[in-house]
């Protein structure tokens, strides 16, 4: 299922190109959960936070996956890894196996991310290639060729956008043009110097 190191790269990276009123939020995020102030989020702290929520077996595994050094708490910059995963909404769970997070590489179905702005259905690497999952669509990439085929697909409609305006300003243009040449021929046939 992957590792949680680049996923931990990844959340510090973005927490160093953050605004410095950013990083104080992202600090207050870890001085909120460390209800003691001993500059450590233990489990029970963490719990507490996440007491109301009905995924508390979801939010043990990642406590268990964020927790780097296994001690049994979470440091600031392990607190970093669990805002990053929550705040940017990296926690995607397996709709095959039900693993509550997907570390690595996964598959999205499109025609689900495409409809649904709120609900995807995913698949760890595993699930996928095993065909473990139900579902009615067949149509799945992986979160890396389904950002990339996004992104060609905007660039492809902008496209086809500034064809249509090139091509809405030649007409433009043309149709400008005939109406000048036809104000001079209206002006020329009142001349009456023939």
């Amino acid at each position: 299922m992957g590792d949680m190191k680049e996923i931990r790269d990844a959340a510090l990276a973005y927490y160093h190109n953050l605004s410095e009123q950013q990083k104080l939020d992202v600090y207050a995020f870890f001085q909120k959960m460390d209800t003691d102030g001993d500059g450590a989020i233990t489990f029970k702290e963490f719990e507490q936070i996440f007491a109301s929520s009905s995924h508390g077996d979801h939010f043990n595994r990642i406590f268990q996956d964020v927790d780097k050094n296994g001690d049994g708490s979470l440091d600031f910059e392990e607190s970093v890894t669990l805002y990053y995963s929550l705040v940017n909404g990296r926690v995607i769970g397996c709709d095959g196996c039900r693993v509550s997070f997907i570390k690595g590489l996964y598959f999205t179905c499109v025609d689900c991310f495409h409809h649904n702005e709120t609900i995807t259905f995913d698949l760890c690497s595993s699930c996928y290639g095993s065909r473990n999952y139900v579902h009615h669509h067949s149509n799945f990439l992986d979160n890396y060729a389904l950002l990339r085929s996004k992104a060609a697909y905007n660039n492809k409609s902008n496209a086809v956008l500034n064809t249509v305006n090139t091509g809405a300003s030649v007409v433009n243009t043309g149709v400008n043009v005939a109406n000048t040449v036809g104000n001079i021929a209206s002006a020329a046939s009142l001349c009456s110097i023939m």
